[in-house]
């Protein structure tokens, strides 16, 4: 699944990925960059709060590949360009951003992506209504949000979670599971999540790689120590449960040799051959042993 959503921009309309001072990894999200500039005809609009343009350009090199649809909006090296006026009260640029060059009147499709939720406000209220408007406008394919889970609240969690069709979060002290990285690859795990347009929900642990040209590849993963279980996962539940119970769950052996013996009406077997079975029937003062047939005005 994880795949999938990198790759395939009609997946969801927003990704969330969620990162870990733990595990603190901008990899996701430059694979998911990249995959969005194969996109034809489609405008990607990158807001950038704690990452340069410079440092994406370096690690991506997008415009030295011929990426032309690519537009940065840099607020981590120009502070200044929050500030629309220096009349009180100063104004952030939140709006004019989301609605002057996102909405744009000649229907181009866009794709926006941010590395921090504070592109879209600086609390709840603002947030929520910008990312749920964004959701609603025809010409943006997909929003992709890098928020960390650290700095973010539980209210402000749960919004997210609501509004978005997919994340994509990092799964932490595996005892099984050892990340790498090296000069060619980065191999970690994460756990992916997916509303169904029906309402279910489907999660799954996923091992990924993300090579040097940023391709994801990923399947599932189960831990070890779930794949050593028996594969009809029998669980003895005697053993489990007789600690939590004030009176014996096993039969002694006196016990189960009585049950042996026990023969329950519902399987005693008759006795009796079939040649002296015999039908009695006792007939009612309202029978008619006629010898007409029943079923002559059937015409059969």
């Amino acid at each position: 699944m994880l795949k999938r959503l990198v790759n395939d921009v009609t997946q969801c309309k927003l990704l969330i990925i969620e990162d870990s001072i733990e595990q603190h990894d901008n990899s996701l999200l430059y694979s998911c960059l990249k995959a969005r500039c194969k996109e034809p005809n489609c405008q990607i609009e990158v807001f950038l709060f704690e990452h340069s343009a410079e440092e994406i350009e370096k690690t991506l090199q997008l415009k030295q590949r011929g990426v032309a649809h690519v537009n940065y909006h840099d607020f981590y090296s120009n502070a200044q360009s929050w500030i629309l006026s220096q009349d009180p009260p100063d104004r952030n640029t939140h709006e004019s951003l989301l609605h002057g060059i996102v909405d744009v009147e000649n229907g181009t499709n866009r794709v926006v992506v941010a590395d921090s939720l504070s592109a879209f406000g600086t609390n709840l209220n603002e947030y929520g209504h910008a990312l749920f408007s964004l959701k609603c406008k025809r010409n943006v394919l997909q929003v992709i949000l890098l928020i960390h889970r650290e700095l973010t609240s539980d209210e402000s969690m749960k919004c997210l979670k609501y509004l978005s069709q997919a994340s994509i979060r990092p799964l932490i002290n595996q005892p099984s599971f050892k990340p790498s990285v090296s000069s060619t690859s980065i191999r970690d795990l994460c756990q992916v999540e997916i509303k169904k347009d029906s309402g279910k929900v489907i999660l799954q642990n996923e091992l990924y790689t993300i090579k040097n040209d940023f391709e994801v590849d990923s399947r599932v993963w189960v831990p070890e120590d779930e794949d050593a279980l028996p594969q009809n996962n029998h669980v003895d539940v005697n053993a489990t449960a007789k600690h939590d119970v004030t009176f014996s769950l096993q039969l002694t052996e006196r016990e189960k040799a009585q049950k042996e013996k026990l023969v329950l009406p519902y399987t005693k077997e008759s006795t009796e051959s079939e040649e002296s079975s015999k039908i009695y029937y006792e007939a009612d003062d309202g029978d008619d042993f006629d010898d007409e047939d029943p079923d002559e005005d059937l015409e059969i």
